[in-house]
């Protein structure tokens, strides 16, 4: 199967925080692109389709962005989310973070 993702995704293991009609959800992000995220929360009951704020925290800094959910793993409680907005928006955003977090590939 083709790859569709129009990113690189890079792997991590980097906090962060959904907030939907529902409440705030400490998750865990194990990749991370420009264009979007893998989260693991296995207790997580969120559904395709759903619309979550994403927060990051780089520093001090709070890093939040709008995204929704695009696919549901129901068995190892992984989430798919796509960011909303321009790719320069989302690069403006997220490169301090990932200058911090995400190691350079050999």
């Amino acid at each position: 199967m083709a790859e569709k993702r129009r990113y690189h995704r890079w792997e991590c293991s980097l906090p962060c925080e959904f907030e939907d009609e529902a409440g705030r959800l400490t998750v865990d992000a194990v990749d991370i692109s420009f264009d979007g995220a893998c989260v693991a929360e296995p207790t997580a009951s969120l559904e395709e389709g759903s619309d979550v704020v994403v927060t990051f925290t780089n520093d001090e800094e709070l890093i939040s962005l709008k995204a929704h959910v695009i696919y549901r793993h129901e068995e190892g409680g992984l989430f798919g989310i796509q960011f909303y907005g321009d790719h320069d928006r989302k690069a403006e955003v997220l490169l301090p973070l990932f200058r911090k977090y995400i190691e350079p590939e050999s």
